[in-house]
């Protein structure tokens, strides 16, 4: 058996097993990381929120595993976790949120770490389940699934080898599922609710059992035993179109409520925040030594999020949609880009509004500096917002200087 396992692994024979040496060093960050004010990561552990959680390490050779070529040891855990270059390196509070309980589940003994991240497209899931198994120094194997995808695409593989004589040959092995499975990776399963119901089939049994059955292989039906450090963190929108209803089934196989980490997209100041962090970590920025300018990075948030929502105000203007456009959100100062909303409305009758917010006060120097402002911009009028809490005679001056530009 030993022997079909290595075949299937894809390393050389070796008569004696004892020769199998140990595990290579366990990866090393030499000093303690900072991933934000919430976020820590040391040589052989990290902390969220002031707890504190171990690293992989190294881990014994045990018996059954000893003829493997590759060990689920420190070693593998430091080729096989993902680099710096693939997570966030700064986490902000709704990031931490989701570590956290990912956290919480895969330090459960008893749980086992089985948890799907729901949430809508382009929202950080899968970059969030690499950025916790880089800090938890956790080898990981990504599955990426299409119309096409197969169930033996991930458990079973087979290759042509070419022997040093030049005669090739076909050879059978496991598939990047099994593997995981068999050396205790973590498995990202992104958009399982688009698995077909075979696949769906074979990751709930081996959840349920904590065993993977092979059949159809040229050794027969092999039974892998799931090694202790398993898990999957599995990714879904379920709102997509083209997937399927995540049934409660399969939901039940996450801990429903548990393991069941909803996950959206970032509030506008959080992105923003991590946006200019990825900007001054690009190496263009570092060669050339320049600042990301965070009014810049306020508005490209802003626009990106009015896309998500379906507020493509360019396209209300040029088709019609929008007779007034009004630009802010109550007192949002000089930087607010009126004159980007100006230019999009150029040549359509669509007219464009400055927004100023007044709740209980605002000095008359400011004021009339905003509604200067606006008007520099081509702005067509401005509009008042929560000006009700002011005396009757105020507003009736102010209002009056607001409407003539020439009078400000």
């Amino acid at each position: 058996m030993k022997n079909v396992f290595r075949n299937l692994m894809g390393g050389p024979e070796d008569p004696n097993p004892a020769n199998a040496g140990p595990p290579g060093p366990a990866e090393s960050v030499n000093e303690v990381v900072d991933f934000g004010p919430e976020v820590r990561m040391g040589d052989d552990w990290f902390e969220i929120r002031g707890r504190r959680f171990p690293r992989r390490g190294p881990e014994p050779v045990t018996p059954e595993r000893s003829f493997l070529p590759e060990q689920p040891g420190a070693g593998d855990a430091a080729a096989a976790a993902p680099a710096r270059d693939e997570v966030f390196l700064h986490l902000t509070p709704h990031m931490v949120d989701v570590l956290e309980r990912i956290a919480d589940i895969d330090d459960n003994e008893r749980l086992g770490t089985f948890v799907l991240l729901s949430g809508p497209t382009g929202c950080g899931k899968t970059t969030l389940a690499k950025t916790y198994c880089h800090i938890s120094n956790q080898p990981l194997t990504e599955l990426n699934f299409s119309g096409d995808t197969t169930l033996a695409d991930f458990f079973r593989r087979t290759e042509v080898v070419t022997d040093d004589a030049g005669n090739q040959s076909t050879l059978a092995g496991l598939g990047p599922a099994a593997r995981a499975m068999l050396l205790g990776r973590k498995l990202i399963v992104n958009e399982i609710n688009m698995l077909p119901p075979d696949l769906i089939s074979v990751i709930t049994h081996a959840m349920d059992t904590g065993r993977l059955l092979l059949s159809g292989t040229e050794f027969g039906n092999i039974e892998i035993e799931l090694h202790e450090r398993f898990g999957i963190i599995a990714t879904a929108n379920p709102n997509y179109v083209g997937t399927a209803e995540m049934g409660r089934s399969l939901q039940r196989r996450f801990g429903l409520g548990l393991g069941n980490v909803p996950v959206a997209f970032l509030p506008p100041a959080e992105e923003t925040e991590s946006l200019l962090v990825e900007f001054a970590r690009h190496p263009v920025m570092q060669l050339l030594g320049a600042d990301a300018d965070s009014g810049l990075g306020g508005r490209l948030v802003t626009l990106a999020d009015s896309l998500r929502t379906g507020l493509d105000v360019t396209t209300w203007m040029t088709e019609g949609l929008a007779d007034i456009v009004v630009v802010g959100g109550g007192f949002i100062p000089y930087e607010t880009p009126v004159h980007e909303f100006v230019e999009a409305a150029r040549g359509t009758d669509c007219r464009i509004y400055g927004c100023i917010e007044a709740t209980r006060y605002i000095d008359e120097r400011h004021l009339r500096g905003l509604a200067s402002r606006w008007y520099g911009d081509g702005a067509d009028g401005i509009y008042l917002y929560n000006f009700y809490t002011m005396a009757p005679d105020w507003n009736h001056r102010l209002f009056g200087e607001l409407a003539d530009p020439a009078v400000m």
